[in-house]
C-alpha cells in the first residue's frame, strides 16, 4: 500500500485503524523490516520496543510510551497491553505488527513473627506465599527458607528484611520490627556471713 499527503514522515495523521486494514504493498516486501517480540514485564518496570528498517514510526496506543513516533520507544504499561507499530519506508507501507505486553503483578508477602522478645529466645519467622525467599535478619544473619527460626543475642531493635522472588522472576519486600530486650539479670536476694552459724567467715582461696 502507498501512501502520501498523511503529513510526511514521522507526521502520519491518517486514522491509524483505517491504515491497520491495509497490507504492505508488493513493492515494500523485499525491505528488511525487524520488530520486537511479545514478551512480560513486572509492575513499574519498563521495557524499550524496537522497530527498524523504515524511515517512519507509529506506536498506538500510546498510553504508557515515552515516545510514539521513534523506532524504540520505551514503554512502561500499567497493565497487560498490545502495542501496534506500523512502519513506513519512503512511500511504502512496508511492515504492521502486533507487539504484547504482559505485565506480571508482583508477588504479595508478608512476614509473620513476634515482634519483641528477650535475649537469646527463638522467634520463627513465616512467610506467606510461594517463591524463594531470601531472609536478612539486620544482625547479620541471612536465611533462604520460607520459614525459619532464629534468636538474637544483643538487646536492640533489629530490622528484618523479606525479598520474594516468584516464578515470573518478580520481586517485592516486606519489612519487620523486631525489639530485643535483656534477658532476666539474676540478683541474689539471701547474702552470707548473715550470722546465721553457717558460712560466716571470710577466706582467702
Amino acid at each position: 500500500w502507498l501512501y502520501g499527503g498523511f503529513g510526511g514522515v514521522g507526521g502520519i495523521t491518517a486514522d491509524l485503524n483505517e491504515l491497520w486494514k491495509y497490507e504492505p504493498d508488493e513493492e515494500c516486501k523485499n525491505n528488511f523490516i525487524t520488530a520486537s517480540e511479545d514478551t512480560a514485564i513486572c509492575e513499574g518496570e519498563s521495557i524499550v520496543l524496537a522497530a527498524k528498517g523504515g524511515i517512519s514510526y507509529t506506536w498506538y496506543p500510546k498510553t504508557g510510551l515515552n515516545n510514539a513516533g521513534i523506532p524504540n520507544p520505551t514503554a512502561s504499561p500499567l497493565n497487560t497491553t498490545k502495542y501496534s507499530v506500523i512502519v513506513f519506508k519512503d512511500a511504502c507501507l512496508v511492515e504492521k505488527k502486533n507487539i504484547l505486553i504482559k505485565v506480571n503483578s508482583d508477588p504479595v508477602v508478608t512476614i509473620l513473627a513476634d515482634s519483641s522478645a528477650e535475649s537469646g529466645d527463638e522467634l520463627e519467622f513465616k512467610g506467606t506465599s510461594t517463591g524463594n525467599y531470601l531472609w536478612n535478619f539486620g544482625d547479620g544473619n541471612t536465611s533462604v527458607l520460607q520459614n525459619e527460626k532464629h534468636s538474637f543475642e544483643n538487646p536492640g531493635e533489629y530490622t528484618v528484611i523479606l525479598l520474594l522472588t516468584d516464578s515470573n522472576n518478580c520481586t517485592s519486600a516486606d519489612t519487620f520490627i523486631v525489639t530485643i530486650n535483656p534477658g532476666e539479670i539474676f540478683i541474689p536476694n539471701i547474702f552470707t556471713p548473715n550470722s546465721d552459724g553457717s558460712n560466716n567467715n571470710y577466706s582467702l582461696i
